[in-house]
């Protein structure tokens, strides 16, 4: 049986282009409000991902 570390799979074609790609491309990704998320790394500029899982406007910006 062939192994592969934990590493090698995670290094994988797919994560290395998301890791490497150019800024522009990786915030063409981003999810706006209302969209999903499981980090707030995944929603765009000025969002967060709340407790329910969404990107919502962070409170602090919504208030001005």
């Amino acid at each position: 049986m062939i192994t592969t570390s934990l590493a090698a799979r995670l290094a994988g074609d797919g994560l290395q282009q998301y890791m490497f790609a150019a800024p522009s491309t990786v915030a063409e990704r981003c999810k706006g409000v209302g969209g999903g998320c499981i980090s707030s790394y995944e929603c765009c500029p000025g969002l967060w991902c709340d407790w329910a899982f969404i990107c919502v406007v962070v409170e602090a910006e919504a208030s001005q």
